[in-house]
């Protein structure tokens, strides 16, 4: 009994530690009518596929109205429990017909009429400050959407650097005292600008936004941290989006 009760603790103390892994798209539709056949597909198998393959649990999300980024972009978020959790890439479900005339116009994007110019991935691991995503509590307001931001930096000692200011550092701490709701963050494992690390907070609506980042800006905690040498120029550039879930996504 006595050794049950060890190898059950040794199995609840690898879970707990387990850190979590993401794969993040951007899909980058050509029209509206292509993210609508891309919404059909993933809304009846995407969703599916991504699941079959390894993922817990999947989001999906488009630009916010009135944002520089095209609507008909969309981004999917595939969360699996740690990297050994990634399984084959199930393609049978891209080759087979679909009775659906959205979803096979998705599927069946060719080169003179294609679906999309190309999909960005980027593997992600979390932070060991932040090892699991933190879903949004309740359905939440019509307002609500999520901002998606991705840090680059100059060299990886840099990026690693980076993630140690935001764990060891105390940034997230900051970010949940002054109300900035954190979803995820990943440090790249393989992304096209790598070196970099990519967060996502929510935020119930715009006004609830400026007052989480004014917050930020002017905590005396963050006043303190950004002036400390060794994180002085761990980003050299900074991408943001402002998104919303789609109806049909896992994380809303």
């Amino acid at each position: 009994m006595k050794y049950c009760l060890i190898i059950i603790s040794l199995l609840v103390t690898t879970v707990l530690q387990a850190v979590e892994t993401y794969e993040l798209r951007k899909y980058d539709m050509v029209s509206e009518e292509a993210a609508e056949q891309f919404d059909a597909w993933m809304r009846n198998d995407g969703i599916k596929v991504l699941k079959k393959s390894g993922a817990e649990k999947v989001g999906v999300f488009k630009p916010r109205t009135g944002e520089e980024t095209p609507q008909q972009t969309r981004f999917v978020l595939a969360v699996y429990k740690d990297l050994s959790a990634i399984g084959e890439n199930i393609r049978p479900s891209f080759i087979s017909k679909s009775k659906n005339p959205k979803v096979e116009g998705f599927l069946d994007g060719t080169k003179k009429e294609p679906s999309y110019t190309r999909v960005d991935s980027s593997l992600l691991t979390a932070f060991p400050g932040f090892k699991h995503l933190k879903e949004p509590e309740g359905k939440g307001s019509k307002e609500r959407f999520f901002e998606l931001r991705i840090y680059e930096s100059s060299s990886e000692r840099m990026a690693a650097m980076k993630v140690d200011m935001f764990c060891g550092g105390g940034e997230i701490d900051i970010f949940n005292s002054v109300g900035l709701n954190s979803v995820f963050f990943g440090s790249a494992r393989i992304a096209a600008n790598f070196p970099q690390l990519t967060y996502m907070v929510v935020h119930e609506d715009q006004a609830a936004s400026d007052a989480a980042w004014d917050g930020f800006k002017n905590a005396e905690g963050w006043q303190k941290l950004r002036q400390v040498e060794k994180y002085v120029g761990t980003v050299s550039h900074i991408t943001k989006y402002y998104l919303v879930a789609l109806p049909y996504s896992q994380i809303n």
